[in-house]
């Protein structure tokens, strides 16, 4: 039997780091789709496994601007295939919101369960957007409608005639009432949408003061479109 990968969205940050890592502010990611693994990289992660467990890579980005400029996962010795796929992945696919330049170190985690291995699932394609946050704010503004992807908007609902509306997947970490950690997992609609719903979660959105842990919640946006 071989085992099938999950991504761990709700942990992504919680695994691997030290204590005083979790108080403090990650740069905010403006997309960070989860890896596509291949079989092999799936072999290589449960080699030795005989029960469920967490694998936590941890790939140390350089980013200017908000674009990934080089990446590598200290891993690589260990799991030289999976460490490879999720460098490769994270340079073609994850951008962070364009005001952060630097080094940072982000936690990428998988849980291997006994089954059939299976292609990552496309979060799009797949897993409908669901939320596990709504209570978790003292104060969470919607954001408003940005004018300027007004057309975009309504031309993304109208080429999907009109069953699907454009909107941005958050997963949002929280420690002792403060937002460490703003990552998009998947997106529709303008692109444009990840950076400003990330600036607008993290400049108005406030958590409880004893909330802890990560959460999913999806943000849409509709204005002004009538069938």
């Amino acid at each position: 039997m071989y085992g099938r990968i999950r991504w761990l969205a709700g942990l992504l940050i919680l695994i691997g780091l030290p204590k005083s890592a979790l108080s403090a502010t990650h740069p905010d990611l403006a997309l960070a789709p989860p890896p596509n693994l291949s079989p092999t990289a799936w072999n290589e992660l449960r080699h030795g496994q005989t029960a469920v467990k967490t694998v936590s890579l941890h790939a140390q980005i350089t980013a200017n601007r908000g674009a990934i400029t080089d990446v590598t996962v200290k891993e690589s010795a260990q799991l030289p295939q999976t460490s490879a796929e999720v460098q490769s992945w994270i340079k073609q696919h994850w951008r962070f919101v364009p005001d952060f330049s630097g080094t940072v170190v982000q936690p990428v985690s998988f849980k291997i369960i006994e089954g059939t291995p299976k292609p990552t699932p496309s979060l799009v394609q797949t897993v409908a957007w669901k939320s596990s946050g709504t209570q978790i704010f003292r104060s969470s503004p919607k954001p408003e409608f940005p004018l300027q992807y007004r057309g975009a908007v309504r031309a993304y609902i109208e080429e999907n005639s009109y069953r699907r509306a454009p909107g941005v997947y958050l997963s949002i970490t929280v420690r002792s009432g403060a937002i460490t950690d703003i990552r998009v997992l998947d997106q529709t609609g303008p692109p444009e949408l990840c950076t400003y719903t990330v600036n607008w979660v993290r400049r108005y959105w406030v958590p409880e003061p004893n909330v802890h842990g990560t959460f999913l919640l999806p943000v849409y946006y509709i204005y002004g479109v009538r069938r």
